[in-house]
């Protein structure tokens, strides 16, 4: 059945009257760009969404890695704080090592020139107590005594002649702490032949009076001195007289 209408309000209340010509009216009356636009506009929006989500996500991400910078900075200020203790505490330790190293440097020459001293005043004190068992004895002195510088030091050398007679030498090697040992390592010298050949180049030849003195005589030297026939002297004299002459 056709229509008519009069005017322009007659079509508006057919098109309210007919939802299926309005869609037909705007198919006909809009281009198919204007009619996409609500798909494209709704699109739009979905992406809209997802890229606010998406920069929500984004944004909670950087929130959790700025936490973490500024708990990893945190951490870093306390390792360089633990790195300058430590590098504070090192350059304490190498300062006392070093000055440790000094008193030891200090201690070594204070031992050292401790030792020559009592070397010195046990063979000082040797020279004396051998000169006065020597004339005890009945032997005549020949020379002024004095050290022979000889593999295995002698420290007091004097050649003397016996009541009958006899030239010889009295030899002794000074200790400050006189042990078994000691006279052990002494009667091994007087009976090598390498010692005995440089002791005759030094001047020292024939039959020899061997003693061995100590500032401290220890009973196990005294012991040794009876065995292998040394005699021993001590700061008081003579503890062990010699057996005889070694040839």
């Amino acid at each position: 059945m056709p229509f008519a209408f009069e005017d322009f309000h007659d079509l508006i209340r057919l098109l309210e009257q007919h939802p299926e010509w309005r869609a037909e009216l705007r198919r006909l009356v809009l281009s198919d760009e204007v009619l996409a636009l609500p798909a494209i506009v709704a699109r739009l929006a979905q992406t809209q969404e997802q890229t606010q989500e998406s920069l929500r996500t984004l944004a909670a991400r950087i929130n959790d890695l700025a936490v973490r910078l500024e708990q990893l900075t945190a951490q870093v200020d306390q390792l360089v704080v633990i790195q300058t203790r430590t590098e504070e505490r090192l350059a304490r330790l190498e300062a006392g090592i070093a000055r440790l190293a000094a008193e030891q440097r200090r201690t070594r020459q204070e031992l050292g020139a401790l030792s020559e001293l009592v070397g010195a005043r046990a063979e000082t004190d040797a020279e004396i107590v051998l000169l006065a068992v020597l004339e005890q004895h009945g032997y005549q002195v020949l020379a002024d005594p004095g050290p022979i510088a000889v593999d295995g030091e002698v420290d007091v050398a004097v050649p003397v002649r016996d009541p009958d007679g006899r030239q010889l030498w009295a030899v002794v090697q000074a200790k400050a702490r006189l042990h078994r040992a000691d006279v052990r390592a002494w009667v091994r010298s007087l009976r090598s032949v390498q010692f005995r050949s440089r002791l005759a180049e030094g001047g020292v030849a024939g039959p020899l009076l061997p003693y061995a003195f100590g500032l401290r005589v220890y009973r196990d030297a005294e012991e040794e001195g009876l065995l292998s026939g040394v005699g021993i002297l001590g700061p008081r004299g003579e503890r062990i007289p010699p057996r005889a002459p070694i040839a």
